[in-house]
């Protein structure tokens, strides 16, 4: 055998061997328990307070779902703002659009099979909701209420 036909080999079995070993930890990840999980420091995201100091822990995936649904925000802020002499109508058709989106984010949030949570994000999950029902119920014509929780 060739020096290049050795090295082929070796290449595929070294990619064998890691594919096996990230089948081998990913069902270690599966049968954690909650706790454990957000434990896992290489599943989760470590909040680091103003003050160095450790904060909140808590999943990428929400994470990411919260920071999505802050950048929404600030655009339909953005656009409502921006666009508030096309008259009501348009405004109340922007909110619809971006507030159904978030409302998608903040569902996809609550769904415990694809996301992690815990009980300060339950209750910011609860507080959003409950600020685009407040909008919705206005029919969209709510320009003033902001999507963002007090904390």
């Amino acid at each position: 055998m060739s020096d290049i036909d050795t090295k082929t080999i070796e290449i595929g079995l070294k990619a064998e061997q890691e594919k096996s070993q990230n089948n081998d930890a990913l069902s270690n990840i599966r049968r954690m328990t909650r706790k454990d999980y957000i434990k896992y420091t290489s599943l989760n995201y470590h909040t680091v307070g103003w003050n160095g100091e450790p904060g909140l822990k808590q999943s990428y995936e929400a994470r990411l779902i919260f920071r999505n649904i802050g950048y929404i925000e600030k655009y339909r802020r953005y656009l409502l703002n921006k666009h508030k002499d096309l008259g009501k109508e348009y405004l109340a058709d922007i909110n619809k659009r971006i507030v159904d989106r978030i409302v998608r984010f903040i569902k996809l949030y609550q769904d415990s099979t694809k996301c992690f949570q815990t009980e300060i994000q339950n209750t910011a999950a609860e507080e959003l909701l409950y600020l685009t029902q407040k909008i919705k119920m206005s029919g969209y014509y709510d320009f003033n209420t902001q999507i963002e929780t007090k904390n």
